[in-house]
């Protein structure tokens, strides 16, 4: 116990130093003498000068010929770094086309469906290998997914894309700098302008992230794909509809779904089959799908403090983050968590109230079987709750809580309309405009990137 409560101080400090983003840290170049006599300096070859770097890599006291310099390698990143940027989005999508497309053409499971609706194999995989990429869910099969729950080799490169076309997208770039940085030869230029990269991400790419916040990233997306899958897995457990898929299967449609679901629109299963404990959780993870994104694009901003026009609210808020970063990973997160939810959650309850008045007539229709006429209760609150689930119906007013949340975060799931189409299709053209206006807000800056959107 003694050595346990010794240690646990060091771990708690060593944690917290890892997961916050440190003030200042000095810089050492390998050309200088005094990067060998001090072993706390980190070494770097980049510059023929030491510095100090402040968080987020803000560079203090540089002269002007300092300035200059660092100029020179910031421009020679930002070229090594489009050409990775170009080389990542385009060879990522070549190189699934080029695996899928001969193989859906000479598979006979699959071309027959295909060949149904009609469509070219080889256009078909063009564009769902395009929209996973760009997160679109998006197909030319009005099913989605659902007649491709055996297509392993499809699954597998779609999930693929879907993660590397949006949330994992720096992780994915940080981890090819990384790998052509220990694959260049030592002493080359490229080797120093790859480390400055991996130094000072922030200063060339907005979604190029330091090691611990990308590592940050990747464990919260794991964290976030496995609930919905061992959610997918055991909350539809006597469900006859996801029973009738094999064990096998459904374990690897139950993974493609976790991955897609919170960004992407495809669907390997109907929604309105399963569970609505899992309907509900989709309405969560649909809404957070971008905040651990959104926290590291905020938390890392390398221009905060030159933003133009900051109020005095601005700096408080600026003042409190830099408070919650000094502290502990939890008070770090939490900020931002009560910051984003603060700022729009009230933006999908106001479209949900307004969905609700104009499709009032939808929503209390005697025409819907599960509307009863029982008499309002006002005498014992509990029946009165009683009488309100099952008087009212809660699928309709859920289908438009599923719809707002789907549209906010970009996503595209729809629980469906009765016709077929999604539910969007069966609204009034009021209703749509409104779900227009929720989709172009949750696309704009204060969802994606946070209210200091223009301080990035």
């Amino acid at each position: 116990m003694d050595l346990a409560r010794n240690h646990l101080p060091a771990l708690n400090d060593t944690i917290e130093r890892h997961t916050t983003i440190p003030r200042t840290q000095t810089f050492a170049s390998d050309h200088s003498a005094v990067a060998q006599a001090d072993a706390k300096r980190k070494v770097v070859p980049y510059t023929s000068f030491d510095f100090v770097v402040g968080r987020n890599s803000r560079f203090h006291g540089l002269t002007t010929a300092q300035q200059e310099e660092l100029g020179g390698v910031e421009f020679r990143a930002l070229t090594v770094l489009l050409r990775v940027t170009l080389g990542y989005y385009f060879l990522s999508q070549l190189i699934a086309v080029l695996t899928l497309a001969p193989w859906l053409a000479h598979s006979k499971t699959y071309r027959p469906i295909l060949d149904a609706v009609p469509v070219n194999s080889t256009w078909f995989t063009f564009f769902q290998v395009w929209s996973a990429f760009s997160n679109n869910g998006m197909s030319l099969v009005d099913e989605s997914m659902v007649p491709f729950q055996k297509a392993y080799w499809l699954i597998i490169a779609l999930a693929l894309l879907v993660m590397g076309g949006n949330t994992l997208v720096p992780v994915f770039l940080r981890a090819i700098i990384w790998t052509l940085h220990k694959l260049v030869p030592t002493k080359s230029r490229v080797k120093e302008t790859l480390q400055f990269l991996l130094d000072h991400p922030r200063r060339c790419f907005i979604y190029l992230f330091p090691s611990h916040y990308t590592w940050y990233l990747l464990f919260v997306c794991a964290v976030l794909i496995a609930i919905d899958w061992v959610s997918f897995l055991v909350l539809d457990i006597g469900n006859p509809q996801i029973a009738a898929i094999p064990t096998g299967t459904r374990v690897i449609d139950g993974l493609f779904q976790a991955i897609v679901v919170r960004t992407a629109g495809f669907a390997i299963v109907s929604f309105s089959d399963v569970a609505p404990a899992l309907q509900l959780l989709v309405v969560v993870v649909m809404y957070i799908a971008v905040y651990p994104i959104a926290i590291g694009v905020r938390s890392t901003n390398v221009y905060e403090e030159q933003s133009i026009g900051l109020f005095e609210e601005d700096l408080a808020d600026e003042e409190a983050e830099r408070t919650a970063v000094e502290g502990s990973a939890g008070s770090f997160i939490a900020f931002h968590a009560r910051k984003q939810l603060a700022f729009d959650m009230w933006w999908l309850v106001l479209a949900l109230w307004l969905l609700c008045i104009i499709e009032r007539e939808h929503l209390v229709s005697d025409d819907e079987p599960y509307i009863t006429s029982t008499p309002l209760p006002f005498r014992r609150p509990v029946s009165l709750l009683v009488w309100l689930t099952i008087t009212f119906p809660p699928f309709p007013v859920f289908s438009l809580m599923f719809e707002v949340s789907s549209c906010y975060g970009a996503v595209g799931l729809s629980l469906g309309a009765p016709s077929g189409m999604s539910l969007s299709g069966g609204l009034r053209t009021l209703s749509k405009l409104v779900l227009c206006v929720v989709m172009i807000r949750g696309e704009s800056e204060p969802h994606s990137l946070g209210p200091s959107f223009t301080d990035c």
